[in-house]
């Protein structure tokens, strides 16, 4: 007689701890992702001075604080769904949209914003949503 065994199809789900270790992990990538966009669009773009979220405290103050976001909805995520990887990728879609759509809805009408700014500059801002998005999407759940 042989003995059956089966597998889960579901990896097992990550801790805790791993998931704040890549949280923390994804938190660095994104900024230095972002910092490297932010000089690679000052070099194509003219970017003025007085406009706040182009700066680089700015930068890095809202990723890392859409990253522990991120992190803890993720450890919400896989402590509660039977299925993490499908749930996550749904959630970063969504979150992704509603982030981009203040920065969307400036583009269509700069005057509407609470700083100076114009079209250009607030539709470049989405660069920055799409790099730290990415990076969440593929670091937090991430398997060592």
């Amino acid at each position: 007689m042989t003995a059956v065994t089966t597998s889960s199809s579901q990896p097992a789900k990550l801790t805790g701890k791993q998931i704040a270790v890549n949280g923390l992990l994804a938190i660095g990538v994104a900024i230095g992702a972002n910092v490297v966009a932010r000089f690679i669009l000052g070099a194509l773009a003219t970017i003025p001075a007085d406009f706040p979220p182009m700066q680089l405290p700015a930068i890095a103050f809202f990723t890392a604080l859409y990253g522990a976001g991120a992190t803890i909805v993720y450890w919400l995520i896989n402590r509660l769904a039977g299925n993490p990887s499908r749930v996550w990728l749904i959630v970063v879609i969504v979150g992704f949209v509603l982030t981009a759509l203040p920065n969307l809805a400036f583009a269509a009408n700069p005057a509407a914003a609470p700083f100076p700014g114009t079209a250009q500059l607030f539709s470049l801002l989405l660069v920055y949503h799409v790099a730290a998005g990415l990076v969440y999407f593929f670091l937090i759940p991430r398997r060592r």
